[in-house]
């Protein structure tokens, strides 16, 4: 189908509005070794689970082996972030009255009741201490709120990153799946008899679910089973507007219900546009309408319908219009004008 693979829209975490779809192979996407010193950590691929797909006794035995054991191994980065964080306090201070700037902090100059206050304020502070489990645990990051939420994490040091995966987790294996390595549907196809075409070759799918509902009907297309395509169309039909019932469309057999008449199922040509995988690994396809003209030479293609030969065109030559019929018509009316002309001019009778 040379469909691209994009990421979701709807799982992009980010706060930019993006009206194009973007590629997995972009070089800011296409990653999966964590650069230090990077806010913007765009990876596909963690050491840790996504949590929110975890169920209850795969989370908890991931707390016994994985969390829990590495409590002494965490608590010492939190003193080295803590003695980092004294030392650039101090050396502001230095700079700011014009002192010497003193001596670096280490983590054993920490006292266990500085420590325990630090502990303390994490625990109020979600944002910096969730950043820094993910880091540690090499977790995939949580999406950024959005509205006035997002407000409070605009100037954090340890904001979590700007993930497309953020919200609804990292998919299983490459965002491709290994299906298609197209980065984008900007290419025109070229016909070798009809040149380069307008419309991508559509793909022929098969409804495999009635409309049910608000829920649209699902079509079978490659072997994967996507949504119909939206819009007042014969998968989409739309009958009622403003008390109008739309003339130039008709309704595909098998959306309103299931078509046990048609051998093989009801079929119609679609256009797949882009393809995505979603974090269980199910592959996502949007589709949309076809035109006409595609249609035509799809079919044509499979040997369906002929549309083009090679034979001598018969050259046109105009004529002038046959006049045979018309005498006819013109005798009866001069006879008829005749024997009216008589009648007006005999002199009537004597009686």
């Amino acid at each position: 189908m040379s469909v691209p693979h994009n990421t979701d829209k709807k799982a992009d975490s980010s706060s930019r509005t993006e009206l194009w779809h973007k590629s997995v192979f972009e070089e800011d996407m296409d990653v999966t070794d964590f650069k230090a010193g990077l806010g913007d950590d765009r990876r596909w691929k963690f050491q840790g689970p996504w949590l929110a797909r975890m169920t209850e006794g795969k989370f908890i035995e991931y707390l016994d082996k994985k969390v829990r054991p590495k409590r002494a191994q965490f608590r010492a980065l939190l003193k080295e972030k803590l003695a980092d964080d004294i030392t650039t306090s101090q050396n502001r201070a230095a700079k700011e009255t014009g002192k010497e700037a003193p001596a670096k902090i280490e983590a054993k100059d920490i006292s266990e009741e500085q420590f325990t206050d630090y502990l303390r304020s994490l625990r109020n502070d979600r944002v910096t201490l969730y950043a820094l489990v993910s880091k540690f645990l090499d977790l995939a990051p949580l999406g950024q709120p959005v509205g006035i939420i997002q407000t409070f994490w605009s100037n954090r040091d340890s904001l979590a990153s700007d993930s497309p995966y953020g919200k609804s987790g990292p998919p299983p294996s490459h965002p491709s799946a290994g299906i298609s390595y197209l980065r984008t549907s900007s290419f025109m196809e070229n016909h070798p008899v009809y040149g380069p075409q307008g419309k991508r070759t559509p793909a022929l799918a098969r409804v495999v679910y009635p409309k049910a509902g608000p829920a649209p009907p699902k079509l079978g297309v490659g072997g994967f089973v996507a949504d119909a395509p939206p819009g007042d169309n014969e998968f989409n039909f739309r009958t009622m507007t403003r008390a109008r019932i739309s003339s130039n469309k008709t309704m595909l057999n098998g959306i309103m219900h299931l078509d046990t008449t048609t051998f093989g199922g009801a079929k119609a040509y679609v256009e797949a546009t882009t393809a995505n995988v979603d974090p269980s690994g199910k592959v996502v396809l949007q589709l949309r309408e076809t035109s006409a003209e595609a249609q035509v030479v799809a079919r044509e293609s499979k040997g369906l319908t002929e549309i083009y030969h090679d034979g001598k065109t018969k050259s046109y030559t105009r004529t002038a219009p046959k006049t045979t019929s018309q005498p006819s018509a013109r005798v009866s009316d001069e006879t008829r004008w005749n024997r009216v002309a008589d009648e007006i001019l005999d002199e009537p009778s004597r009686s």
